[in-house]
Parts: C-alpha cells; sequence; structure tokens
C-alpha cells in the first residue's frame, strides 16, 4: 500500500524500493496481487521514467520477470502472470517471448479480447500480417460490436490487401468507410494508400471543424499524394477559421509552393 501511495506522488524510486521490500516477505496471503501491481509499475511507469537509469530499469524488469513465472508456477490455472509477461517481453522488444505467453494465456481465456489484441499487437510488431488478421478475425466474432475489434480488423485487411473486406467491416460497423482512427492513419501510411488516409483526416474535420491539427494533417494527407493545391486549400480555409494560424498556414503554403515540403 505505501508502495501505491509513494507511486501516486510520483516518487518512482522510492515506489520501486518499497515493492522490492514487499516481494522479499515470505507470505503467501497477497503475494500475487503484490507481484501483478509490481508488473504494473515497472511496465507503465518505471521503464517509461527519467528519474531511473537504464540500469535500474534493467534490473526492475529482470526482477519483474522472475516475480511473474514464480507467480505463473505457484497459480497454474490464472491467465494473468502469462499476460503480464507478455507485456513486459513486449516492452523490452522479445516479440516471440511476448507471443508465447499471450499464447498461453488464451488457452485459459480462448475468448478475452484483451489478450487477442494483445497477441494481434505482438504479430504486427513483427510485421506478421497473415496471423494478426487471424487473431483478429476471432475477436471481431466474439463480439462484433465492440469498437476495437471493428477498426482493427478492418485494418489488418487493408494491410493484407484486402480493401474490399475492410470496406465491409467499416461500412457494416460505422456506416462509412472513411472513420476517424488512429489505427486507420497509421494502417493507410504504412500502406501508402494516401487517398484512404485523406478520406480519414477528413473525416476527423468533419467531426470537429474548428480543430486546426486535424485540417494541418488533411493538409498532409493531400501533400504526400501530390495534391498541393488541396493541401493550399485546406491550410487557407485553417487560416480563416482561426486568425492566429494565419502566418503558419502562409508559411506552409509558400514551402510547398517553393517545392521545400514535400
Amino acid at each position: 500500500l505505501d508502495a501505491l501511495k509513494k507511486n501516486a506522488q510520483g516518487d518512482v524510486a522510492e515506489t520501486a524500493n518499497l515493492f522490492l521490500k514487499s516481494l522479499s516477505i515470505n507470505t503467501f496471503l497477497g503475494k500475487s496481487e503484490a507481484r501483478s501491481q509490481f508488473a504494473n509499475f515497472v511496465t507503465n511507469i518505471a521503464v517509461a521514467s527519467n528519474k531511473l537509469d537504464d540500469n535500474q530499469k534493467s534490473q526492475l524488469l529482470v526482477r519483474a520477470v522472475k516475480e511473474i513465472e514464480q507467480d505463473r508456477a505457484e497459480n497454474t490455472l490464472d491467465p494473468r502472470p502469462s499476460i503480464y509477461l507478455g507485456i513486459i517481453y513486449s516492452k523490452i522488444g522479445q516479440i516471440d517471448k511476448a507471443i508465447e505467453n499471450y499464447q498461453d494465456a488464451l488457452k485459459f481465456s480462448p475468448q478475452k479480447q484483451d489478450i487477442l489484441f494483445s497477441l494481434a499487437d505482438s504479430y504486427m510488431a513483427k510485421e506478421d500480417y497473415v496471423s494478426a488478421l487471424s487473431v483478429l478475425e476471432k475477436a471481431y466474432n466474439s463480439d462484433p460490436e465492440f469498437y476495437t475489434a471493428k477498426v482493427y480488423l478492418a485494418g489488418m485487411y487493408v494491410m493484407n490487401g484486402r480493401q474490399d473486406k475492410a470496406d465491409e467491416i467499416l461500412l457494416k460497423g460505422f456506416g462509412a468507410v472513411d472513420v476517424a482512427d488512429e489505427f486507420l492513419v497509421k494502417v493507410y501510411y504504412k500502406s501508402k494508400n494516401y487517398p484512404r488516409l485523406i478520406g480519414v483526416w477528413q473525416a476527423y474535420v468533419d467531426g470537429n471543424k474548428d480543430n486546426i491539427d486535424y485540417r494541418k494533417s488533411l493538409a498532409g494527407a493531400y501533400l504526400v499524394n501530390g495534391q498541393k493545391e488541396e493541401a493550399i486549400r485546406v491550410l487557407e480555409e485553417a487560416a480563416v477559421i482561426d486568425p492566429s494560424f494565419e502566418k503558419s498556414a502562409k508559411d506552409y503554403i509558400d514551402q510547398i509552393r517553393s517545392g521545400s515540403m514535400k
């Protein structure tokens, strides 16, 4: 409990010390929960902190793996240790081990969508889009109305060259093929499907017409698609909506016209 309080106060080093002290106590009661909280702390807070050096982070990750491995050995029917191990291995770039542990967790909870999404993310990290698609189809079929299931499956159809199937999912789920979603932005940019990227950013703009950042992104999508005049039009419209953006818009437009911004 002291560790959780220190974590809430932002004291990363002392939180780590208190967790390690808690884990050193030889008691069964509460040990599994302490390990879970420690793993959450290490993967979500400690590894991203600028208050710990690389050696400290490495030691905490090693300890987290050790504790969760022990927890799995003591709780053989609980999928959570395998999930935590998957998260840890994902954080440190050991994707094959992450996949192995997520698959192990699915043996106990084969329909749990969070595990399926994590497994799909790991396959995507390896650019194994065929395997990711197979996993996401299972997630979608278990709950076709779940937002993330719809968007992820559509995106993975795109990455597998099946835009028709992606459109089918999007139309069924959202009533449109252009859906304002960050994952679809990444998918269309990575697949260099710039016309569809334009459509997604236009959906963002349509949903929030006063958001200048969305309009800048829409202009950028037009630009990568070779539509300079459309990019300029969007920037000019943004300057009208927000006069404080006028100077920046003019600078962007000058760069586009000079060819220095592509």
